[in-house]
């Protein structure tokens, strides 16, 4: 079974994370509430298997720096991104 639930903003990403137990979690480093550098450690925290991808429209050396040091699996610019490359 697959199952994809998108949420508004990082608490709601954290608490979904938790419930559910997803395979991957895909989080956009910019969002309301609670950063996605944030809700990556926190559910890295809570589940040091998980799978966290980190996507963002930044591409400096600080962002970079800042979001390996999260631990995600993957952090991928959005620009870098193809447009058939998310396929539901």
């Amino acid at each position: 079974m697959r199952r994809v639930e998108v949420v508004a903003d990082g608490g709601a990403v954290t608490e979904a994370a938790a419930r559910l137990h997803p395979v991957v979690t895909v989080v956009d480093l910019h969002l309301l509430n609670v950063s996605g550098l944030d809700v990556c450690r926190r559910i890295v925290q809570a589940n040091a298997r998980a799978k966290v991808i980190l996507i963002t429209v930044m591409d400096d050396d600080w962002v970079r720096t800042e979001a390996l040091a999260a631990s995600p699996r993957s952090l991928s610019l959005r620009s870098d991104m193809r447009s058939d490359s998310v396929r539901t």
